[in-house]
């Protein structure tokens, strides 16, 4: 019987892991699907970058060095700063890897009985889930009329290979959703992003400051994060146009579709600017929600009425369902949040 199991090794789980040992916990094992750490960052698509700085993603208590505080790492680099972190706290050795949990049940006060794909079960006093969000697929409900074009959720799409030379329509504008539509938008014959309603507010990784460029939130200190809404977006809207720089231009320009009362908190924010970079310089245009599917997908209409023709491929960056596969039935639609 172990004392504990942490399901998912990504940055959460590999935490989880090392503070459990420190608390006295002898025997834990963490279980991780993938050959490696990192979770969802690991297996993302090729040219992932962070969205926060070496200075925001680096732990406290594993500090690298001062020279890079205003980095953004690619996702190779953030793995490469895990494992280091799991070797130096010694929870590699506690990791088993291709280890992907299949069910989980309680086992009254015995604790929990842990099943893997292989077979294998497991049974432990504590159950740890580290897996995140970022597990199901989420699609809009025409997904299922595209029987005429090539479709991919952002979980599985790599780069941009897949779509050269073709017309392509890219569905949402969060953080993966942007980088997505810009790599799409350089080789694609036509991109087209749809928005069910805007982008949440773009904010760029870095600014100027002073003489230097810095990081964003590094620069931006809590207390200028706790102003209002509407002062907030004002102060950052008034920051963008001082650049000069047309990017910056494109960025307000989407963020003046921004609808609600409060501002720049009303909805998520897309902290990179590559959905103004693949409109100013490769084309891309943004276009509505999309209302009515025809030819198995080779035409798509808009709640705008814009008309989408001959469309080869749609690449879908629509988030994830709030669920865990593996857990009891009265348990795989709550939000793992909330457990």
């Amino acid at each position: 019987m172990l004392d504990c199991i942490v399901i998912g090794a990504g940055p959460g789980g590999l935490v989880c892991t090392k503070e459990l040992i420190e608390q006295g916990l002898h025997e834990v094992v963490c279980l991780e699907q993938a050959k490696d750490v990192g979770g969802v960052f690991a297996n993302a698509y090729d040219s992932l970058v962070l969205t926060s700085s070496a200075t925001i993603s680096m732990f406290s208590d594993f500090w690298i060095g001062d020279g890079n505080q205003h980095e953004f790492w690619t996702k190779d680099e953030a793995v490469d700063y895990w494992k280091r972190y799991a070797e130096h706290f010694g929870v590699l050795e506690r990791i088993r890897f291709n280890s992907k949990v299949v069910a989980v049940v309680e086992q009254g006060r015995e604790g929990w009985q842990i099943q893997l794909e292989s077979g294998d079960i497991l049974l432990s006093k504590r159950l740890a889930l580290a897996t995140g969000n970022n597990a199901i697929p989420n699609y809009p409900e025409w997904k299922d009329l595209l029987t005429h074009v090539e479709d991919f959720h952002s979980q599985e799409y790599r780069n941009a290979d897949i779509v050269l030379d073709k017309n392509v329509l890219a569905v949402g504008g969060g953080e993966s959703g942007s980088d997505i539509a810009l790599e799409l938008s350089r080789v694609a014959s036509q991109c087209w992003v749809s928005l069910r309603n805007t982008t949440g507010w773009v904010a760029s990784r870095k600014r100027s400051l002073g003489k230097n460029v810095v990081a964003t939130d590094v620069a931006l200190n809590r207390l200028v994060w706790d102003l209002p809404g509407k002062t907030m977006a004002k102060l950052v809207r008034q920051a963008d146009l001082s650049e000069q720089d047309p990017v910056y231009d494109a960025a307000v320009e989407l963020n003046k579709k921004i609808k609600g009362s409060n501002g720049l908190w009303v909805i998520f924010g897309t902290k990179n600017f590559s959905l103004p970079k693949a409109i100013l310089y490769h084309g891309c245009k943004v276009v509505g929600e999309i209302v009515k599917v025809e030819d198995g997908g080779r035409t798509l209409h808009t709640a705008e009425g814009e008309c989408l023709e001959n469309v080869d491929a749609v690449v879908f960056s629509t988030g994830y369902k709030n669920a865990i596969s593996f857990l009891p039935e009265e348990l795989k639609q709550t939000d793992p949040r909330s457990l």
